[in-house]
This record gives C-alpha cells, structure tokens and sequence, in this order.
C-alpha cells in the first residue's frame, strides 16, 4: 500500500481513532480496503488486528474457500465463522476492549444480516471507543452504479441497525479494465453523494497497478491510497489468479 496523497482529515482520523469500520454494499472493496488500511496502521507503528464480520463471503476467515491471503496479518478466526446465528468468541470481546492507547482495531462490516446483528450486540463495546465508520462506494458495481442506491443503504443501516458512517471511501474500479474515464465518473459521484449525506471522504483509493492514472484525476482535497490486492483465486500464478498485480 502506498500513500499517493495525504490529507489533514486522514491524519486526525488516524490519529484519534481507536476503531475502524469499514462498511458497504457486496463488491466496493471494503475487505481489500481493510486490510490495506490495516496494514498502513502497523506500518505507521500502531498493533493492529483485523477482524471479519462480513458472513456473506468471509474473505478472512476463508469460510467460503474461494480467496487466500497473501501476506500475513492478525486476523479473526474463531469457530463462530460456521454459525449461521450471530455469536462470537471471548477472543472477539477482548479486542473490542483492548482497542486503544498503541493497539487498534479493523472490522470489514458486510452487509450481511448476521454480521450487522454481532456489530449491533457489541455496541456496548464499540461505543465507549473512539470508533469510525467508513462507507466504501464503487459506482463500476452492478446495482449500486448511482448515487441513491448508496443514500438507501446507509438509510437501512442507520435506521434498522445503528450503524453510525461518519466518512466515505471512493473505491470505484472494474478490476483490470479500470480507467481514467471510469475513475473520474466514480469520482464525481462519489462527491455528489458527500454533499448529499454530509460525509467527508475518508479516502480515495486505486489499485497499485493502475497509479499511474492518479495524476489525470483532480482528488480536491481527498487522500488517495495506491492499495495492493490481497485476496486472489487460489489457483495458476499471481497474475493469472489476479490480474491487478503485475504492470
């Protein structure tokens, strides 16, 4: 992972916070881009864990068998991952209450509905932290391509589950066939919908591969991370299992 630009904004948010959420619908990113952010925690000198809360695909926790982690990182793995009820371990309790001083944690938040029902019953935990809650917006993502999808999914969220998003994450790409065209239109709409739910952006965010298309987009004010890829297909070589990597 790479800081391709740094904002004030970040900085305090990384400064201050003890936990960080990162929510959205299926397919913005939002695994890739906790463990990315995870990773800049550590980097910055801060013990990080990571823990998965998103049931419908399980990146980390490899429940569905589908991805593999490439590089290490401290990650939740407890027998909770095959319930279909919301439960969890003490393990899970104590890094809620650990989050704090030099040690921080990261949740990748699905939109599923069992690992929405854990966040809510560890609100108790959660709340007396300096926690921050992302929303991580991919405008290339079928049926969530506009503005008003993203304004109802925080609306359900807030509303049926006390989800409390105080920033965005403008994580818009199409894999490999990402481009300037489609950076920028994802750009746009993600500060359209600022202005819309009065959220500062957190972030933008591009694939490693494709920084080269940083400077042909006006970010404003924005931080901008170049974030590498961790989950891939567990077969062929890297590039064949994932064609972000490579140049």
């Amino acid at each position: 992972m790479e800081v391709l630009k740094p904002s004030s904004f970040l900085e305090e948010v990384m400064t201050s916070g003890e936990i960080f959420v990162f929510s959205g619908p299926g397919g913005t990113g939002k695994s890739e881009v906790a463990a990315n952010f995870a990773t800049l925690l550590v980097i910055r000198g801060f013990s990080c864990a990571l823990v998965d809360l998103d049931f419908s695909k399980g990146d980390f926790t490899l429940r569905s068998g589908r991805f593999a982690l490439e590089k290490p990182l401290i990650l939740q793995r407890g027998k909770e991952r095959h319930t279909e009820t919301p439960t969890f371990g003490q393990d899970v309790l104590e890094l809620f209450s650990r989050a704090g001083g030099e040690f921080r944690l990261v949740v990748d938040l699905g939109r599923d509905e069992r690992g929405l029902r854990v966040f809510r019953s560890l609100k108790p935990f959660w709340e007396k932290r300096k926690t921050h809650v992302a929303l991580v917006v991919n405008f290339a993502r079928p049926f969530f391509e506009e503005v008003e999808s993203y304004i109802a999914f925080v609306r359900n969220l807030r509303e049926h589950h006390g989800v409390p998003f105080a920033s965005l994450v403008a994580n818009t790409h199409l894999m490999h066939e990402t481009d300037p065209l489609l950076l920028e239109r994802g750009w746009k709409k993600t500060q359209t919908l600022e202005k819309a739910l009065n959220l500062p952006v957190l972030f933008a965010s591009l694939w490693e591969r494709n920084k080269n298309y940083y400077p042909l987009v006006d970010w404003g004010e924005s931080a901008v991370f170049a974030i590498s890829r961790f989950m891939v297909l567990p077969w062929g070589e890297e590039d064949e299992r994932c064609p972000e990597h490579g140049s």
